[in-house]
């Protein structure tokens, strides 16, 4: 099985992490069978590239042994492997992946502290509806620990789905042959909040507060616009055309255990706009 480490480039200038200062490499090895069309996996790591060779060896290894027993994998090894295979990849700040960074350590979270304490040990291809529906009833009542306080119904759904993701991966890699979660979140209520806005008379109030206060262009342009308060962080004066009275919305500010605080592209192509101001 043939793998390599080549460091993560930007203008052909070598990456590094700004939380740790450790230089970025991307990481690549085959998963293909003999005789099939090839595949790769890519996944990125932090530190010296011998940390990085040993990674890459321990990656191929973990592969080779669950290709050659996937019987005995649990829930716990598979969303570790799921986790690996949805790494996002970053040229620069542009993000070449569906998953950002930010989402991928949601999900990280999320099996870390409320999936793979209930359902990390069962085995991945005896795992069923009802394991799944009393492990999120026990989400409900008490979180993933006894006692504890008790997730919202909207939290539990959030865990369902993320580890249906994960299930659906599986799927399609064939370490199982159906998905548990389907149809285990029927016996939840679904949660709908209501909308909430100021009226006139409270924007004027708001405005009054913060009269003087440097927080005060930010809670304006907010107020005029809609715009999420890391689309406003990123704005640079080029975005602003006084003679059109418009703004335009090309990035947001996020940030990552990983890479830190950093400008992000936009999701969509619907999230790069042009507001209007109002008069």
């Amino acid at each position: 099985m043939r793998g390599s480490v080549r460091p993560i480039l930007r203008d052909g200038q070598k990456q590094y992490s700004k939380r740790t200062g450790e230089p970025l490499w991307r990481l690549v090895y085959d998963t293909g069978h003999p005789g099939e069309k090839r595949k790769q996996r890519v996944t990125s790591f932090t530190g010296t590239r011998k940390s990085a060779e040993a990674k890459l060896r321990c990656l191929i290894d973990e592969f080779k042994t669950q290709q050659i027993d996937p019987s005995n994998m649990t829930v716990g090894a598979m969303l570790d492997s799921w986790l690996k295979e949805i790494t996002p990849i970053y040229h620069g700040d542009v993000c070449k992946t569906h998953i950002s960074q930010r989402t991928w350590e949601r999900y990280e979270q999320v099996v870390r502290t409320n999936i793979k304490p209930l359902l990390g040990s069962v085995c991945l291809q005896q795992l069923t509806k009802r394991d799944v529906e009393k492990a999120w009833k026990q989400l409900l009542k008490s979180g993933h620990r006894l006692p504890g306080k008790g997730l919202s119904a909207k939290s539990v759904n959030d865990v369902h789905g993320i580890l249906s993701n994960a299930l659906k991966w599986a799927l399609d890699e064939g370490l199982v042959s159906t998905v548990a979660t389907d149809g285990a979140i029927k016996f939840l209520k679904k949660e709908t909040s209501k909308a909430d806005s100021y009226s006139t008379d409270e924007c004027a109030q708001l405005l009054t507060a913060f009269e003087g206060h440097w927080l005060q262009p930010i809670v304006i342009v907010a107020m005029q616009t809609g715009m999420r308060l890391g689309e406003i962080l990123a704005l640079h004066w080029r975005h602003i055309d006084f003679e059109q009275k418009t703004l335009t919305i090309e990035g947001s500010i996020t940030s990552t255990k990983e890479r830190g605080t950093f400008v992000k592209d936009t999701k969509t192509e619907a999230s790069e706009r042009v507001i209007a101001f109002i008069s």
